[in-house]
């Protein structure tokens, strides 16, 4: 394995085990697109935005959104982010969902740009299953533009 896959799952890793403070609310005034921001829903979902990097010699890195839907005994977790970017593109994860309950979930998406995005949006989905229908589902959301923790 090479060293740039350990040092992405080693972040990964290290990202999924802590607690951030809890996301911005719309007493803020807007999300701050400028640097890297972590934060955590209710102790169960990490979101994560990260700012991209113009490099002269190396190559860019492009401005990305991730979640981390967290473990839940005896839960499927499933997490879906949109980013975006400064070019205007809006970018979906569209995942499927996980075939083996208690496993955390992360998922990424990249914009086009290396500048600061201008949207970011967060989706997660904990469920149980009976048969073939999913039960006990609850559903969180969370964007940068309206700044409010939606559950249903």
């Amino acid at each position: 394995m090479s060293i740039v896959a350990v040092c992405i799952l080693l972040s990964l890793t290290v990202f999924a085990a802590y607690n951030y403070g809890a996301p911005p609310t719309p007493s803020v005034a807007g999300w701050n697109f400028e640097g890297s921001r972590a934060y955590t829903i209710d102790g169960w979902v990490d979101i994560l935005y990260e700012e991209g990097q113009d490099r002269l010699i190396f190559s860019d890195i492009m401005s990305s959104a991730t979640t981390n839907v967290k473990v839940k005994s005896n839960y499927y977790s499933h997490g879906d982010v949109g980013i975006r970017g400064s070019d205007g593109v809006y970018k979906y994860t569209n995942n499927y969902l996980p075939e083996h309950s208690g496993y955390s979930y992360t998922t990424t998406i990249k914009s086009n740009s290396y500048k600061p995005a201008s949207f970011v949006r967060y989706d997660a989905k904990y469920y149980q299953m009976s048969g073939n229908n999913l039960i006990n589902t609850t559903n969180v959301h969370y964007n940068s533009d309206d700044r409010v923790i939606r559950y249903w």
